[in-house]
């Protein structure tokens, strides 16, 4: 039996938002990633690894810029 992986959250915007804007929100999510977990328990389960399973819609320019740059900075680790 196969069982769909389903994203716990999804954020959406749309082509109007600035690619710049949708970059550094990602950016200050996985910075602020120890902050968020202390307040609100949920943000435990954020996880670039595993960001973006299940999600079935194109990722906006700014994100897919974002995930390029943090891949390119693990591979260069």
């Amino acid at each position: 039996m196969t069982v769909a992986q389903q994203p716990a959250a999804l954020l959406i915007t749309s082509k109007r938002t600035r690619d710049d804007d949708v970059e550094r929100f990602l950016e200050l999510v996985v910075s602020s990633a120890n902050a968020l977990t202390h307040q609100f328990y949920r943000a435990g389960f954020i996880s670039t690894a595993t960001s973006r399973l299940g999600i079935s819609i194109p990722m906006h320019p700014g994100a897919t810029r974002f995930y390029e740059k943090l891949a390119d900075k693990r591979e260069g680790q």
